[in-house]
């Protein structure tokens, strides 16, 4: 398997250093194959996650590059390690392989309390920690350096930042030292991947029907049914709902099934043999929607899938990005991918391409400004510069000083310079737009005598004449708003008493070309 150009700059970066890095790629951009490079070429190496499934795709990599490796797992995962090999050609897994390892996190705690762990731990191994942001110094994750103290670990993940605000880097008592990105992707990544095609684009909407629907015992309120807004924006396609509780992933499920759609949920009260075969029905096309708590959140590959439903909520930023990474991959047929939010994790955490500063010692902030609003009819996230709405073409809401299409979002963050801006320049392109169509009066003379009265008779004629005489109305209405045109001295210099009555185009013409000269002096 040969690397892409920014994917071996990683891979010489790490393996040219022997410090413990902490390597950070978008989803979906191609963080396994390096690991299975990294992987391939130390003596005494060693694949670590912590689910079955991430096991079995980093084994399957790993039998790409034609690695041959054992597994520190249950059974049961060793055996869909080895039914990975018809994607990867020929399998790979040998047992008793004590050099080349993929591991599960669990399994090496539970062989090394038991005394059970076969592998010679004082090796200088090069641990690879897949999905590396789980890792502090206390947990289980932690305890793999008590495990093998003269190894070194390098991690990857899409988000280098804890869920809970830890810090990462060893500095603040983390395992890596230093955070590894490639020179290309460190600014606007999303964007440019999704503008290289490795990445597909998206499409955001937020249902502006306020449901207002305690969901089961989730305290989670939503704006629409997920059932609905499937139908609405993404009918026939594959899509994962992330849910708020074991029992609403259950229910919302059922719900999806008694609408005629094949629908299944997981969770983590499930046994291993149901949930590989609901994950494996649904990566195979068989089921259409998969409801889910916490099971498909990092590291679920399965590219053809194109629509999230968000009906849980999140404060973390690091699991936000990371759901919204299970639709971005790119595959044969898929033309862009769905977000459907139902809670307000757009508001509070911004585009799923927003630029995002990552630094392994602070956590990463939250976009302060929103740049982008839904649409108060179809719930369509458009950009709050755009005068109407690009998917139905209302008119922008904000502009005209309304609100927006769900009370989940919130005005405060909405980026308020953009919006007057905005609106200003709408203002002036209304306003424009009128002086090319609508003749104004020049300016009203104030007064009820007989001269006022004349000059208002006139300054119509006025108008009516030049507009006859080719003067566009746009010109004609420019001109009338020379203050001069305000005062009683500029009618009763250039017209009488019969001009009330009649006024000819040529006499018109002169008085608006000597009036433009004056006006150019």
């Amino acid at each position: 398997m040969i690397l892409r150009d920014y994917q071996q700059e990683i891979f010489d970066n790490v393996m040219s250093h022997a410090s413990h890095d902490l390597v950070q790629l978008d989803t979906g951009a191609g963080k396994t194959p390096i690991e299975a490079a990294i992987f391939e070429q130390s003596e005494y190496s060693m694949i670590v996650a912590h689910r079955n499934i991430l096991i079995v795709q980093c084994s399957a990599i790993a039998a790409r590059f034609g690695v041959v490796h054992d597994t520190i797992s249950s059974e049961f995962t060793r055996r869909r390690c080895m039914e990975s090999r018809k994607y990867a050609g020929k399998n790979c897994i040998q047992r008793g392989n004590n050099n080349k390892l993929v591991a599960s996190i669990d399994s090496i705690v539970s062989h090394y309390k038991h005394n059970k762990l076969s592998v010679d731990r004082y090796r200088k191994w090069l641990i690879v920690i897949d999905e590396a942001h789980h890792v502090v110094p206390d947990n289980k994750w932690g305890l793999m350096k008590e495990i093998f103290p003269n190894a070194r670990f390098v991690g990857f993940t899409a988000t280098p930042g804890r869920m809970d605000g830890a810090s990462l880097s060893v500095r603040n008592n983390g395992l890596f030292d230093r955070l590894v990105q490639c020179s290309w992707l460190r600014d606007e990544s999303i964007k440019k991947l999704i503008d290289a095609g490795r990445l597909c684009g998206y499409s955001l909407y937020t249902p502006p029907v306020i449901l207002n629907r305690i969901m089961s015992r989730s305290s989670v309120e939503v704006s629409d049914y997920p059932v609905h807004v499937y139908q609405k924006y993404m009918s026939g396609q594959q899509a994962i709902v992330m849910c708020p509780a074991i029992k609403n992933a259950r229910e919302i499920a059922i719900q999806f099934r008694n609408a005629g759609i094949s629908s299944a949920s997981i969770s983590s009260d499930m046994g291993s043999t149901d949930v590989w075969r609901i994950i494996s029905a649904f990566s195979s096309g068989q089921i259409n929607v998969l409801c889910n708590v916490d099971m498909v959140g990092e590291g679920f590959d399965v590219p053809g899938v194109s629509g999230l439903i968000i009906a849980r909520s999140t404060k973390s930023f690091i699991m936000y990005r990371q759901w919204i990474g299970r639709i971005l991959r790119t595959a044969q047929g898929k033309s862009h991918a769905v977000i459907v939010d139902l809670v307000g994790a757009i508001s509070l955490h911004g585009e799923p391409d927003e630029n995002v500063v990552w630094d392994i010692d602070e956590p990463p902030k939250t976009p302060h400004y929103l740049r982008l609003a839904p649409c108060i009819e179809c719930g369509y996230w458009y950009s709050i510069k755009e005068n109407k709405c690009q998917e139905c073409g209302a008119d922008n809401a904000l502009i005209r000083q309304q609100g927006v299409g769900s009370h989940y979002v919130n005005m405060l963050r909405l980026d308020s310079g953009m919006i007057e801006k905005t609106r200003r320049e709408s203002f002036n392109t209304d306003y424009i737009d009128r002086l090319q169509r609508e003749l104004e009066l020049p300016r009203y003379i104030p007064g009820t005598g007989i001269v006022e009265k004349m000059i208002g008779r006139v300054r119509q004629n006025f108008a009516n004449a030049l507009i006859n005489g080719g003067v566009s109305i746009y010109d004609a209405n420019i001109f009338f708003q020379d203050n001069r045109l305000g005062r009683v001295e500029f009618w009763t210099k250039n017209f009488t008493h019969a001009h009330a009555i009649s006024m000819t185009v040529d006499h018109a013409m002169r008085v608006y070309k000597n009036a433009k000269i004056n006006i150019n002096k």
